[in-house]
């Protein structure tokens, strides 16, 4: 059984990898104090005592610049050593698998098309085509969405409560940015929904009693008694509503109305402090109506996207064109679904150097 040590970048260190060849080392330390060397001298190390061949170890880097410069050095390295083992690993090093992540797992793709379920041939786009052809899907989508039953509804209600088109898009691409959490069984679990409609009547009919107290008004560039005439206008709304949409859009009317408004010296007694109170009540049961309705429709919305989101992936493997994420799902799957592949994985790769990775990746 290996081990997993946590250990700084010094010389003792050195001197202890180039000898324990049976232990795995995760060395944390910043930049510049030496990690890769310790990763150099490493495979060298063990390609000197003939326990690992090039074509046996994995070298895993975070940039394709960096996985040059490492290949580069891991060569001078070996050509510095002169044993026999080091000069043969240096006229074959072009066997070493040193690259980055997504390198690598494009790498073992290829070489198990047929059992990923990919076409031999497959492409990767880059970034500026990944984000061109999902924009393009997205808008695709998003147009034909209004045709369908389910879909339009979730989009046409996530539209009414605010959320723009591209606000929408920006959700389906960070679904698409991790898609591999999810399936077509993904939900987001939230408590029932208080439907606007039934209040509308009660509500209308609370802010309407709220004209009462403009006469105690003494100023009309009061601030409150300026804006009462929106609160009328959404009672009147309220009071005409005939569907949950028309009641929802009337509530919408007073969304982020602010009630600390008004100078008490403008009122005559406590009308000022009166009229806050009963608004303020209005404006809660509002609030919680709109609160538990925006949840309910993000939650239809995000059903919908990702619906989008797991076909558009299908639809890539089946093309056989693939984003960087790809890769590593398509990878992750195929060691984890196909026990032939990941022996024969296993029986290929003796050693894995890891140099730098993107750790804030659970998939990576």
């Amino acid at each position: 059984m290996q081990m997993l040590s946590r250990v700084p970048a010094d010389q003792g260190v050195r001197d202890q990898l180039r000898t324990d060849f049976e232990t795995t080392f995760f060395v944390e330390a910043g930049a510049g104090t030496g990690k890769t060397t310790i990763l150099v001298e490493r495979i060298v190390a063990l390609i000197a005592a003939g326990r690992v061949t090039v074509g046996q170890l994995v070298a895993i880097t975070f940039t394709e610049a960096a996985a040059a410069e490492l290949r580069a050095r891991v060569r001078e390295a070996l050509e510095s050593a002169g044993t026999p083992e080091t000069r043969a690993a240096t006229a074959s090093l072009e066997k070493a698998s040193i690259d980055t992540i997504h390198s690598f797992a494009g790498a073992l793709l290829r070489t198990y098309p047929l059992e990923a379920g990919l076409p031999p041939n497959f492409d990767t786009l880059d970034q500026i085509e990944q984000d061109l052809e999902f924009r393009d899907r997205f808008r695709t989508w998003f147009e034909a969405a209004a045709e369908s039953e389910g879909a339009s509804r979730a989009i046409k209600n996530a539209l009414l409560l605010g959320l723009s088109p591209d606000r929408i898009e920006s959700i389906a691409r960070a679904l698409h940015d991790h898609y591999d959490l999810l399936d077509a069984g993904a939900a987001w679990p939230a408590n029932p929904a208080r439907e606007a409609l039934p209040s509308a009547p009660q509500l209308a009919e609370r802010m309407r009693g709220l004209a009462r107290y403009l006469p105690d008004c003494t100023e009309e560039n009061d601030r409150m008694f300026e804006r009462m005439g929106e609160v009328l206008f959404c009672a009147e709304r309220l009071a005409q509503a005939d569907s949950e949409g028309k009641a929802l859009v009337a509530m919408l009317l007073l969304d982020g109305f602010p009630t600390l408004i008004g100078r008490q010296a403008n009122w005559q007694g406590d009308s000022l402090r009166r009229l806050r109170g009963e608004l303020n009540g209005c404006l809660e049961d509002m609030r919680e109506i709109l609160s538990t309705r925006r949840t309910e429709i993000f939650n239809s919305l995000l059903k919908a996207v990702r619906d989008f989101v797991l076909l558009y992936a299908g639809e890539r493997k089946q093309r056989g064109v693939a984003t960087f994420h790809d890769l590593l799902t398509w990878a992750r799957d195929l060691l984890r679904d196909s026990p032939e592949v990941r022996l024969r994985a296993q029986r290929r790769w003796q050693r894995i150097f890891i140099d730098e990775f993107q750790d804030t990746d659970p998939l990576q």
